[in-house]
């Protein structure tokens, strides 16, 4: 079968790019011809059977969106020769579905409404570009889940969302979770020792290393997070906060660094910026929690990656892949520090509920594991292209 994946990022160590990128190759070992189009700044090299091809974008941030879903446009309409078409997210929304000869299999990782709905608010400059944008990019989501064959929703909130915001049938939309790579996030040793050296690296040897690693923008709930350590650091003296993400166009690092300098904990945290994917594993592994306070989160793969390797986590109580974290850590409400502070605290404070944590999170790593995801998917694409 000839599948064609769409997608803005691609191999990227957070989200949509790496599903992406773990997608394609599956269905390509799959003896599948896949071809993918993607916006990022580099060009990576194909592999037997999966072609991968850059779609020009704007280099400036908040324009590349648009201009890569411009350019798409005019990329597909050249296209004929496909099976199936099977984007990953809405810049295929302002394309012409009539002048396409194969059925859409749109994999939805969120909504345009539910995270503009619940990101919290930030300066004023972004919040009024948000007001342009935000409605043109609901109408092209929209349009993407009315257009589609099937919609591939990577969550039950996901699915509800999909329903109450675009009035979508129930029986268009199949639920499949994002997934982890168990082989690469385990505990062997080449990891342990990598994470140890990395540690000693950053000078954070006999502390309890807290990770939040993602995306600086204000949905991952980052502001939350570093409120609630001044008391965590109050029952725990060796908590330490280590931020690994990659700032943004609207410098929300910025923002962080002001409340950290508000709290009066500068000495308790430590921005580690992007991590590539290949180093997650030991920068989850050097750690002893993962916090995702994030006030919307469709998936939250960093979680999931955080249990396979036997990792606690505290997490938002309206995150997607709730159903996978399931007495893996402490759901909480993600905009209130207090309820933060408490589930890091009693997690780090006893052995016993560490362990079953740990314990618990394997298990239900081992349910969405690549492979099987991946399985999952296909079955729906070979099925589209039956009927």
């Amino acid at each position: 079968m000839k599948i064609l994946i769409t997608s803005m990022f691609y191999k990227k160590s957070y989200g949509q790019g790496l599903c992406a990128e773990k997608l394609a190759e599956f269905l390509a070992r799959k003896r599948h011809k896949v071809t993918v189009f993607h916006g990022e700044k580099n060009s990576f090299k194909g592999k037997k059977n999966l072609k991968i091809e850059r779609i020009k974008s704007s280099r400036i941030k908040g324009l590349d969106f648009f201009s890569f879903a411009l350019n798409l446009k005019q990329r597909l309409i050249k296209e004929k020769e496909f099976d199936v078409f099977y984007p990953q997210d809405y810049t295929f929304g302002l394309v012409d579905f009539s002048r396409l000869n194969f059925p859409v299999i749109y994999h939805a990782r969120g909504t345009v409404k539910g995270n503009a709905e619940n990101r919290p608010k930030t300066r004023i400059k972004t919040e009024l570009m948000r007001k342009i944008a935000i409605p043109l990019m609901a109408e092209m989501d929209k349009k993407c889940c009315e257009k589609a064959k099937t919609i591939i929703a990577a969550s039950k909130t996901i699915k509800k969302e999909i329903k109450n915001y675009y009035k979508i049938p129930d029986k268009k939309i199949r639920i499949v979770s994002d997934g982890v790579d168990l082989k690469k996030f385990s505990k062997n040793t080449e990891t342990k020792r990598k994470a140890e050296k990395l540690k000693k690296k950053l000078r954070l040897q006999n502390k309890k290393i807290i990770l939040f690693a993602g995306r600086l923008v204000p949905q991952k709930g980052i502001i939350y997070l570093v409120k609630a350590m001044p008391k965590v650091i109050k029952e725990i003296p060796q908590a330490f906060l280590l931020i690994a993400g990659e700032n943004t166009q609207e410098n929300h690092k910025k923002v962080i660094e002001e409340e950290i300098a508000v709290q009066g904990i500068q000495k308790h945290v430590k921005f580690q910026g992007y991590v590539e994917q290949k180093k997650m594993p030991e920068v989850i592994q050097l750690s002893d929690l993962i916090a995702s306070p994030s006030t919307y989160e469709p998936i939250g793969i960093i979680n999931i990656e955080a249990i396979a390797l036997g990792k606690p986590i505290v997490y938002s109580k309206n995150i997607g892949s709730v159903e996978v974290l399931k007495n893996s850590g402490i759901a909480v409400n993600p905009r209130k520090p207090q309820k933060i502070s408490a589930a890091i605290t009693k997690i780090l404070s006893s052995k016993k509920l560490y362990k079953k944590f740990s314990n618990t999170g394997r298990k239900n790593a081992a349910k969405v594991e690549w492979n099987k995801i991946g399985s999952q998917i296909e079955k729906i694409l070979m099925k589209s292209k039956e009927n």
